[in-house]
């Protein structure tokens, strides 16, 4: 073979390879784009994803909120209506012993007990009621602070 029909050869090669590298760098180029714009659409995605969550969350502590403020008027209002009760019966059963006295009759201290005991309860349910009330207050409060948020 002549000389110049082996560099033909070894040039026609050569483009071939030539050829053939840039292919393989425009594919290249190509899956590195796709790669980005994918990367870019993630992160895009995630940001969306992270802005609902905190809405999701918010929205979640408003609604938990409200069902704290519910519950604890309704339970507020339940011992409420049982402290008055007992109150009404502290003052009969007082009444009773006040009648008893009157009458020259000796209190048992049975009943002394009884109503000292009912005094306890009192104070008692009344700490409970006024406790209520303040976490009713700040659910309230908390609600207020989390709907201004939105």
């Amino acid at each position: 073979m002549s000389n110049v029909l082996w560099v033909t050869l070894i040039a026609a090669g050569l483009i071939a390879m030539l050829v053939q590298n840039q292919l393989a760098q425009n594919k290249q180029d190509k899956v590195a784009k796709a790669i980005l714009e994918s990367n870019d659409v993630i992160l895009k995605s995630n940001a969306a994803i992270g802005t609902a969550a905190v809405k999701a969350n918010k929205e979640n502590a408003i609604a938990l909120g409200s069902i704290h403020t519910l519950v604890n008027s309704n339970l507020s209002e339940a011992k409420k209506g049982k402290l008055e009760a007992t109150r009404l019966t502290l003052t009969a059963l007082e009444e009773v012993l006040d009648i008893k006295k009157a009458q020259g009759l000796t209190v048992s201290e049975e009943s002394r007990a009884i109503i000292a005991k009912v005094k306890g309860e009192i104070a008692e349910m009344a700490s409970e009621s006024d406790h209520i009330d303040q976490q009713t207050e700040i659910a309230k409060a908390e609600v207020e602070v989390e709907e201004a948020k939105l």
